[in-house]
This record gives C-alpha cells, sequence and structure tokens, in this order.
C-alpha cells in the first residue's frame, strides 16, 4: 500500500487552506531583559530592567535607582555615580554602562 500523499486524491480535510498559505503577521518586537553588573553603595548587585530591543545597550541612571532603591524617596538622595556627582536633572540622561559603581547618600539629621 502506498502512503504518500496524493493531492489529487485528497479529501477537504486533508487539503491546504488559502488562509493556511499566507504568512503569519509580523508582531510587535517584545520587550527583552537587560541585565547589568553594578556596584551599587559598595556591594556588587545584577540590575534586571525591560528594555525594547534597540534600547538595550541604553540604561539610564534613572531607571536603575528606580529599580534598586524601592521606595526610597529620590528626593532625598545625592547619587554619585564612578565618583562624580550627577545632578538630579541630569539622571535620566546619564547612561550607565556594566561595571560601573553608583553610591547613593542620604543626608541625616543629628547631632
Amino acid at each position: 500500500m502506498n502512503t504518500r500523499f496524493n493531492p489529487l486524491h485528497a479529501h477537504h480535510a486533508d487539503a491546504i487552506s488559502p488562509a493556511a498559505a499566507e504568512p503569519e503577521p509580523q508582531q510587535q518586537p517584545q520587550p527583552h531583559q537587560h541585565s547589568l553588573a553594578l556596584v551599587i553603595n559598595g556591594e556588587q548587585n545584577v540590575v534586571t530592567l525591560a528594555a525594547a530591543a534597540q534600547d538595550v545597550a541604553s540604561c539610564s541612571l534613572q531607571q536603575v535607582l528606580e529599580h534598586s532603591l524601592g521606595e526610597l524617596p529620590t528626593h532625598a538622595i545625592a547619587v554619585a555615580l564612578n565618583d562624580r556627582i550627577i545632578a538630579r536633572s541630569c539622571w535620566a540622561s546619564t547612561t550607565v554602562q556594566p561595571h560601573d559603581r553608583i553610591d547613593c547618600f542620604q543626608l541625616v539629621a543629628g547631632g
């Protein structure tokens, strides 16, 4: 018995529908996970953030701080990146690279 498929003898259920032959529509790019090895306040950390494929190489200091500091109010801290104080107005435009060192300072009142 010959078991090869013969399109001339195919039943309707075996036939390929025109819709199945069409290519699938392209999907929107999904966010990628972007991991950075950083030193934050003297400790090694790996920060993982979602980023679009074209933005994987650029991660802002603002994004890292929001991810790492959680509920700590950022208006009450000063931040140094590789021993340079970064103005709060520049956090969003400052790019963080792997192995950068970030130090956060919080003013504490007392005597």
